[in-house]
C-alpha cells in the first residue's frame, strides 16, 4: 500500500485480496502534530494560498493506532501487531527540514497551488516554521509511522 492514508473501507478492499492465513502489512504517516506539519497548514490557511487551495488542504486522514487494531480485529484479523514508531533523521540544520517535507507534505501543495504561489508558499512556511523549532547544527526531525501487521484468520 503506498504511504497514503489507511481508512477503513481500504482496509476492507485489501482484505478481500488476503487469503485465509494471509497477512496484511501496512504504514501510514503520523506526524500532524510536528510543527513542520502544522506550519503547513497555518501556511495554507493565509491569503492568498487558502483561496487559491480553496478547502484543497492536506488530509489528516489518519486514525490513532488503537483504531487500526479494532478494524483490524473486525476485518477477521486473528494475530495483528500494531505500534507507532518515531524515527529520527540528524539534519545539518533546520532548513534541512524544508528539504525533509518538500518531497512530501510540502509536494502536495505543490500540485494544489499554481505554480506563480508555491515559491511564496514555501517562503510563508519557512518563516513561520522556523519560528517554531530552534535554530541547532546539527538539527534532529523527528517523524512518525504506524505500522500494522495482520495475520488472516
Amino acid at each position: 500500500m503506498k504511504e497514503t492514508t489507511a481508512r477503513p473501507v481500504d482496509l476492507a478492499r485489501l482484505t478481500r485480496a488476503v487469503a485465509p492465513g494471509g497477512q496484511l502489512a501496512f504504514q501510514v504517516p503520523d506526524n500532524f502534530d510536528h510543527p513542520s506539519h502544522r506550519t503547513a497548514e497555518e501556511a495554507a490557511s493565509r491569503e492568498p494560498f487558502r483561496s487559491a487551495l480553496a478547502g484543497a488542504a492536506h488530509p489528516r486522514g489518519v486514525l490513532a493506532p488503537e483504531a487500526y487494531s479494532v478494524i483490524l480485529d473486525r476485518l477477521g484479523y486473528a494475530q495483528q501487531w500494531v505500534r507507532l514508531e518515531i524515527y529520527g533523521q540528524r539534519l545539518e540544520s533546520r532548513e534541512g527540514t524544508v528539504a525533509w517535507v518538500d518531497a512530501s507534505l510540502l509536494s502536495q501543495y505543490r500540485r494544489k497551488l499554481p505554480g506563480e504561489l508555491h515559491g511564496p508558499f514555501v517562503d510563508e512556511y519557512r518563516r513561520i516554521l522556523f519560528q517554531r523549532i530552534p535554530d541547532e547544527r546539527p538539527y534532529f526531525f523527528t517523524y512518525r509511522r504506524i505500522l500494522a501487521r495482520a495475520a488472516r484468520r
